[in-house]
């Protein structure tokens, strides 16, 4: 950002931001948390600051929001874009958009109620409907076709302010709490090889490394769980200490995107080369959208880790 671009008459604060939009200051927080939506000008005293030429195209975003498009089809798009795209037929006319998990699945009624349950913070209800359907549906067939969209609608309305923060956290310590139990159990039986199970450093969301280590522990493999935020030399120690043959990081949408693929490249190169490094997550994919480097593992769908992890995939060299 040059000289001029970031002088007090070109720049905005967030409030006046949300007041020139009409979108509220925390709905472009998630968005810029989440998305890397808006652009930002530090200032020398470290205030942060947006381009005035942001309002154009933020106040074209909400209008595609309102004529139903997905907050993260048009979020990251240039005013052009979204000028096109008002040429096209809004969601519902005569299209369908793709990749949606809850429409791709016959569960989404009972997803819809997961929601309303977290909304009025109904624990007992929620508990129940988890250890019903795990028992009907066992767990990978849970995971992706409840848990995975519940939890990608949960983000998705609370982007979106139909969900308050504590309304989302409330629904994602629920179904965390719940998987957390689910494959400790499973893991108090396993003496396979060894697999460490983290996050990067900063990041909060646990639920994601909660369905990773889910599926490892069925897989027969033992979960050394670090859980989230665990600084890096403390997460290559525990690799080494607890002679583990792969480490497993859990990355979410919110995670910066630049700063992940930074941290999950510099995990490669301190890592030994016979140390199998697993990338998973809502937010893995975004990392390296084009070619994903040698020595790392992506996943973002459970049931492709969980067949390549039964595929027996070395997790080190014999």
């Amino acid at each position: 950002m040059n000289h001029k671009d970031s002088t007090p008459e070109n720049t905005l604060s967030i409030g006046q931001l949300s007041e020139l939009t009409g979108i509220g200051q925390h709905t472009l927080r998630v968005w810029e948390k989440r998305y890397d939506a808006l652009k930002v000008i530090r200032l020398p005293s470290g205030h942060r600051r947006y381009p005035r030429d942001e309002v154009k195209r933020l106040r074209a975003v909400a209008k595609a929001l309102d004529k139903g498009f997905r907050t993260r089809r048009v979020v990251n798009s240039s005013l052009e874009e979204l000028e096109a795209l008002f040429q096209q037929p809004a969601p519902g006319e005569n299209t369908h958009e793709v990749n949606e998990p809850v429409a791709a699945t016959n569960s989404a009624p009972l997803i819809l109620e997961w929601i309303s349950a977290a909304r009025h913070f109904d624990e007992v209800y929620l508990t129940e409907q988890f250890y019903h359907e795990w028992g009907l549906r066992g767990p990978i067939t849970f995971l992706n076709e409840l848990a995975t969209p519940f939890l990608v609608q949960v983000g998705q309305q609370w982007a979106d302010g139909e969900l308050t923060i504590s309304q989302e956290h409330f629904a994602s310590e629920r179904l965390s709490d719940f998987l957390g139990a689910q494959w400790r159990k499973i893991n108090e039986r396993n003496g396979g090889r060894q697999m460490v199970l983290t996050t990067l450093p900063e990041e909060q969301h646990r639920v994601g490394l909660q369905m990773g280590a889910l599926v490892t522990a069925l897989s027969g493999r033992k979960v050394i769980y670090l859980g989230p935020n665990t600084p890096v030399d403390d997460t290559l120690s525990a690799v080494a200490k607890s002679g583990a043959q792969a480490l497993g990081i859990s990355v979410s949408v919110t995670y910066p995107v630049k700063d992940g693929r930074k941290m999950i490249q510099l995990f490669r190169r301190k890592l030994p080369e016979k140390i199998v490094l697993v990338v998973g997550g809502a937010g893995a994919n975004a990392l390296f959208p084009n070619k994903v480097p040698d020595g790392i593992h992506l996943f973002t769908d459970m049931q492709d880790y969980y067949l390549w992890l039964n595929r027996g995939e070395r997790m080190a060299p014999q």
